[in-house]
């Protein structure tokens, strides 16, 4: 089961009164240093781990059977997880190397020295899941274990001096080593005549500064309908971004768009703004992955305007610039003009990023294709059944960019 749902099921034996050990969430991207906005990294439903500018260009694929990525500080690697383990790459998605082994690992998390990985490491135990944060060289040594009962979705601060991390009651702090665990943000649970409320927060993201965090809320609310008798209840279940002070005091709500999963935040390395993943429950499929349904937003704090960048999941908003140019779409075959009644056509995306490509043609009712070959290249061998002017339209889907070129020309 995917973390986005599995923390759902979770948040549901909550509301029923029952406390679990468990409070497991989605991936988390740590903040990067203070800096200039640059790339976000996601996963992507076209391509595993992808990059983006933060208006929405330049897509590029980086690894294509990985997910929930953490760019290191400087750049250079990038911490994923492949199956059900954590394991490295370089920024162009290649030197895989795996570092952890046996249980389950998920959430990597990189520390702002560039060398050291925090992490969420699994076993199962007889009533579910059991979890706790643990630390990881970049070169797979010093494996080494820091919370100590229950730990999840660890993110550094900026300095590295702590991190913060989920636990089944509330949002917690400890020190880099391990020490001093503290709740800053407990869970809340209640019940009533007229119903219950339950609240678990979890998933933080430190801004650049370190001064506040951002979190998810999830809130599921029970109430009972007593019109007049009280018979059955109805359920209302939100999942929303937060920000807060480090210390957990001036909690304020970013988002509540009913029916909408709002998660899952990102600082910007400016500090400006936040990218998190937007889920609509509307459609949603049980078996689907989140990052297939679901999408990147950018939103403001302060002025709360909002807006998507890609279809994804697990952004971390990074300092990293450059990016691949927009992909273009070139044909070569044709002569200028004029073409003989039967004749070759050549189609192809022309690109550095790495991307799956998809290409369908469209020819007027006057020619007949013979022929084609359609991968990342589109070949075509068609005859011109009449005289005259004719179109050839060809439409390539490149990752998320849509690209379309139609050629004219006349039989000989």
């Amino acid at each position: 089961m995917d973390s986005h749902r599995l923390r759902r099921a979770i948040m549901s034996v909550l509301a029923s009164g029952v406390v679990t050990s468990l409070a497991l969430a989605t991936g988390v991207a740590m903040a990067a240093s203070p800096g200039s906005n640059g790339r976000i990294f996601f996963t992507s439903p076209f391509c595993g781990v992808a990059s983006v500018a933060a208006d929405g260009r330049s897509f590029n694929c980086i690894k294509a059977d990985g997910r929930d990525p953490s760019v290191a500080p400087n750049g250079r690697r990038i911490a994923i997880t492949i199956g059900n383990q954590i394991s490295i790459i370089d920024a162009k998605g290649g030197g895989e190397r795996q570092l952890t082994r046996g249980n389950r690992a998920f959430t990597p998390s990189f520390a702002p020295d560039n060398q050291t990985i925090a992490y969420a490491d699994y076993t199962e135990v007889p009533d579910g899941i059991n979890g706790d944060v643990f630390a990881i060289g970049a070169d797979g040594s010093g494996k080494r274990q820091l919370s100590n009962g229950q730990g999840y979705n660890p993110a550094y601060s900026p300095d590295g001096g702590q991190i913060a991390f989920d636990r089944y009651d509330g949002l917690s702090l400890m020190n880099a080593d391990g020490g001093n665990p503290r709740l800053i943000l407990p869970n809340r649970t209640e019940h009533s005549l007229q119903g219950s409320l339950v609240e678990d927060n979890g998933e933080a993201s430190f801004s650049p500064d370190g001064q506040r965090i951002a979190f998810t809320r999830h809130t599921i609310t029970t109430t009972r309908n007593c019109n007049p008798e009280c018979q059955g209840s109805t359920t209302d279940r939100e999942a929303d971004i937060y920000v807060m002070n480090a210390d957990g005091s001036d909690v304020r709500q970013l988002t509540s768009a009913h029916d909408i999963d709002e998660v899952d935040a990102s600082f910007s390395p400016d500090g400006s703004k936040l990218a998190y993943f937007r889920w609509p429950e509307d459609g949603r499929d049980d078996d689907g992955a989140p990052e297939s349904e679901g999408e990147i937003w950018v939103i403001a704090p302060e002025s709360g305007a909002a807006r998507k960048v890609a279809d994804g999941s697990n952004p971390d908003w990074t300092s990293v610039t450059g990016g691949p140019r927009r992909p273009r779409l070139v044909f070569s075959g044709l002569p200028h003009g004029c073409a003989s009644k039967t004749f070759a056509m050549h189609a192809r995306v022309v690109s550095k990023a790495v991307a799956p490509a998809r290409m369908v043609i469209r020819l007027d009712h006057r020619l007949k294709i013979r022929d084609d070959v359609r991968r990342a290249r589109l070949y075509v061998y068609a005859e011109a059944m009449r005289p005259g002017i004719h179109v050839v339209k060809v439409v390539a889907t490149f990752g998320p960019d849509k690209l379309t070129k139609s050629v004219r020309f006349r039989v000989c």
